[in-house]
């Protein structure tokens, strides 16, 4: 009975840990469209804009577990 409860236990942990990359996934995409939005209305160069789409790809690699999330990043700044 109590290997079940742990078991299930950690089932949960590892549900609020997925919530939580996607909600890290959301924010820092977020954060790079924005910021790439404002620097090209200053007239900054697209070279600039696609390192800052690469910086919130990494971003999101180092704060999530794996290369999953990284890869969902890469395939969101892509659109």
């Amino acid at each position: 009975m109590r290997s079940v409860l742990l078991y299930q236990k950690r089932d949960g942990m590892k549900i609020k840990s997925h919530i939580l990359y996607v909600i890290w996934l959301i924010v820092v995409c977020t954060a790079t469209t924005s910021l790439s939005i404002l620097l090209n209305s200053m007239g900054i160069g697209k070279e600039n804009t696609l390192m800052i789409f690469l910086m919130g790809v990494l971003a999101i690699t180092v704060l999530t577990r794996g290369y999953f999330y990284g890869f969902i990043a890469s395939i969101a700044s892509l659109f």
